[in-house]
């Protein structure tokens, strides 16, 4: 309650709405009406909210984080093969990854891990917008050569996937298209990382 007459500093006005003395109003105003009151109740419902409800606010946005970190991730691991069955260090590895961009199946007709051995080999037929990733390592070389060679369609041309893995020679030099209408069709492919653990992607049209 308020203090006695004039113990507030203020003189002893008497307020017209409630009794309340001018000066000396306690903590929580009652009984103020217009716009006084309407922003204190505001105030009080922001305060006054539930818990539950700011830590359900506080957990969700923690799981979109989780959940925006861990695609990042995924798609930082998508741009290689995972884990390979390394047995030393500086063993030479090859991650291709081959994608079929045309209408037609690619017909596997033959396939080579020189100096190694496949952990993953090439698929018997790319079907048209499939994606594969074909892995080899050499556990007792310096040196790693893969390639992977299909026929596009049934009469189609010859599409070789090659990668050279050397220690100072890193290349897709032998990687083409050739034979029947090979003309209508056209090969790009990027080195990602180099000597030993080297990673390549096709994209074939």
């Amino acid at each position: 309650m308020c203090p006695p007459i004039g113990g507030c500093g203020n003189p002893p006005v008497h307020h017209p709405v409630g009794g309340i003395r001018a000066g000396c109003f306690p903590r929580k105003v009652i009984g103020v009406t217009g716009t006084a009151r309407n922003n204190h109740t505001k105030t009080l419902t922001r305060d006054s909210e539930n818990p539950m409800k700011i830590a359900s606010r506080i957990a969700a946005g923690t799981l979109g984080l989780a959940a925006a970190a861990g695609i990042a991730l995924g798609a930082s691991g998508a741009a290689h093969a995972g884990t390979m069955p390394i047995t030393r260090p500086g063993e030479p590895t090859v991650a291709m990854t081959i994608t079929n961009h045309t209408d037609k199946p690619e017909y596997l007709i033959g396939s080579n891990a020189d100096g190694g051995q496949w952990v993953n080999a090439p698929k018997k037929v790319l079907y048209p917008g499939a994606t594969e990733t074909i892995t080899a390592v050499a556990p007792f070389n310096n040196h790693l050569d893969v390639n992977a060679m299909y026929r596009i369609g049934l009469f189609g041309p010859t599409a070789n996937y090659q990668l050279t893995n050397h220690k100072f020679n890193v290349n897709t030099d032998m990687s083409g298209i050739w034979g029947p209408r090979s003309q209508q069709y056209w090969m790009n492919s990027n080195i990602d990382t180099g000597f030993p653990q080297a990673n390549v992607g096709f994209d074939q049209w």
